[in-house]
Order: structure tokens, then sequence, then C-alpha cells
């Protein structure tokens, strides 16, 4: 039984999947894809048993088959193959490929009743989204994830949603990003779900790389489901409860600055040439109208220092330090013109935010300074 299909509607559905399938795991079934066809539509399915990805294509031929095959052969065999037409058979659980212009070669499968269950059942209601507000809410919360696998709940993004806003939060405890968009989501009652930052950026990825518009997505108990025309992504919600960010952001100022955000970028980019390797710190130091932008690393007896414009509002002098990539980090995703730091002591919390004239903007950067030791 054989089937036909172009050989660049195969790889755009590999690509799709491929990035899910574990680099390293103990359940060896997992580094293979689940092929299926089946009324003229072949399906690909990968998992690493918290999130499960499947994408089809449409086949000609006509009939059943299903095999579960080496992920990254497969991923390399058609990586390889120049532009034609592929002809798949299925055969005493083989795979056999053979190209218009020649080339043939067979994969062995494994046992496909090891592969694990798609969870896509269970889910009341699909709900959906713009992908441009998406991109913004994922992007302006994911970079400040922790890393630290020993508190999960900050291993993910807070995703809120209710009937007439939505929100992603992030945080590691040295920074924080959150991004809020209002929209008509037709969310009734109010959802919380933390999750990984891992698939929502696999599922921004597919939405970009399919051109649409709307992002559809569903919430159970467990697990939500994103789909994106013949692209389904499920991923397990991060067990909480997330930590109250909000009593973490000042509400009260005693010293405020307005900077162009690029130039304070580049400047910081290039005096952070000079920060101590292992602290990245650098100081910016706020008096009248100017912002001094300093670092010096006592190892290779060096510094550099410059000094910009800044509209700044306090009663003295201020200086403040930071993990210089932290900061870069966030004056890129900012994208306004101009920034405003709130500041209070050399300690406490730092917000930078975008400056706009209307409307105003939701969004919110924190980021926690570094002690200065003179």
């Amino acid at each position: 039984m054989s089937f036909t299909l172009g050989k660049d509607f195969l790889m755009d559905i590999i690509q799709k999947t491929f990035p899910v399938v574990p680099s390293r795991t103990s359940l060896q079934v997992l580094y293979n894809f689940k092929m299926t066809i089946e009324d003229g539509m072949l399906t690909i399915t990968a998992s690493d048993l918290d999130n499960f990805v499947r994408a089809s294509t449409t086949v000609e031929g006509s009939g059943e088959a299903e095999i579960a095959v080496n992920a990254k052969k497969l991923f390399e065999i058609i990586r390889e193959i120049d532009n034609c037409n592929l002809t798949l058979e299925i055969l005493n659980n083989t795979l056999f490929i053979n190209s218009d212009n020649g080339f043939a070669c067979n994969l062995a499968g494994v046992d496909l009743r090891e592969f694990p269950y798609f969870p896509d059942s269970g889910y009341a209601e699909t709900f959906t989204i713009a992908t441009d507000v998406f991109r913004g809410l994922v992007e302006k919360s994911s970079f400040a994830v922790s890393k630290d696998e020993s508190r999960a709940s900050l291993c993910g993004v807070l995703w809120e949603c209710s009937a007439e806003r939505s929100g992603m939060i992030a945080t590691d405890g040295h920074r924080l990003g959150a991004s809020f968009a209002g929209y008509e989501s037709g969310i009734a009652n109010e959802i919380s779900v933390i999750v990984s930052p891992k698939s929502l950026l696999h599922i921004l990825k597919t939405a970009e790389m399919s051109g649409v518009d709307t992002i559809r997505y569903s919430f159970n108990e467990k697990h939500i489901v994103f789909t994106v025309d013949t692209f389904t992504l499920s991923t397990k919600v991060i067990d909480g409860p997330y930590p109250d960010y909000d009593k973490g952001i000042p509400k009260e100022f005693l010293k405020t600055a307005v900077v162009d955000r690029e130039l304070l970028h580049s400047v910081v980019r290039r005096v952070s040439i000079f920060a101590n390797r292992k602290t990245q710190l650098i100081k910016l130091n706020f008096v009248n109208d100017s912002l001094e932008i300093s670092a010096a690393n006592r190892e290779i007896i060096a510094e550099g220092k410059q000094t910009i414009p800044a509209k700044y509002t306090g009663e003295d002098a201020h200086t403040v330090g930071f993990n210089s990539a932290y900061l870069m980090e966030i004056l890129a995703i900012i994208n306004t013109p101009t920034i405003e730091f709130r500041m209070n002591t050399q300690v406490s919390a730092v917000l930078v935010l975008p400056v706009l004239e209307e409307p105003k903007s939701d969004d919110v950067f924190l980021i926690m300074p570094l002690r200065i030791f003179e």
C-alpha cells in the first residue's frame, strides 16, 4: 500500500513536530514519530510526555497505515532530499521512501503499543486569540521564566484569562515581565494556569510559519490544547500555586527618569564590555538632566563610562546597579522610543516601563538591583 506527497509538504509537518522530540529520555519510544495515514491524510505525532503535538497533510492513495519511526533519522533524510514527489510505503513494520529523482531508503518501525495516548478529550469550549496579541504576551513575559527546577511554578508563565482581558506574567525573582491585552475572549469565568514557555513559543512559531491570524485554544483540568490550521499541541498545565506577583510590584516611587530607549540600549551594550564577567554589574547614576552608565573590572583593570541625556526627577542624585544582561533583555523587548525608570532605594525593585502617549500601556517590567560595593 503506497502513498504519494510532495517533499515540501512532508518537511513542513516534520518541522512543526520535531522540536517536541526529546534529546534525552528513558522512554525510548519518545525518540520516534508516530505516522498515521487514513482518509487521505498523513498525520505525524510526537511527544515528550509533557507536550503532545500532531500535524497533518494530504496524501494521494487509498487505505490505512500506521508506523512509528526514528524522528531524527526521518528529519535528516527528508531534509536532504531534493524537492520532488515522494512515495511512502509501510510494509512489515518498515517505512519505505522513494523519490522521483531515484533516491530510495527504508526505516524499521518500533512497537506502536508503547506510544503515549494523545490527551485531546474533556475540553468544553474553544476560544481564539489573535496571533499578534499572543506574540506580544509571550515575548514580553517568557524571557523572565526561572531556570531553577526546584521551584516548578516559576519555570512557567502564568496565563490569566477573563472575558475582556488576557495577561501573561513570569518572574525568576530577579526580574519580572508582565503583559496584558484587552479583547473579547468569550471566557465566562476567570481562568489562571501556568504554562511551559517552550509550549507557548512552539505554538507561536507554528502560527507564524502557517501564516494564520488567530490561534484556537481550550482548557481542561490538566492540559491546554492549541490548534493552528492542521497542527495541534497539547501541553500539561504546571502545578501551582504561582506566587502573588502583584505584591512584589512597587506602587509608589521617590525617583523617576525618562530616557531614550535605543540610545540607552546601545550605551549599556558598549559599557557592559567592561563589567565583571560573573556579576555583569553596571552602574547607572542619575543626576539633574543626565544619566552616567559605567562599569569597571578590577581583574583586568579596565573601566568604561558614558553620559547621556535623561529627564530625572528626584531630590538628590541616585545610583543603582543592574545585571547588564537582564537590563539589555528588557530594553530589547520594549519597542517604544522612550522608557521610564521608577525607583526608590539602591536595593529596592525598579520598574522599567514603556512610555506611550495614548493608549497607556499595561506592560510591566521589573528588575532587582545589584548591590554596589565601592
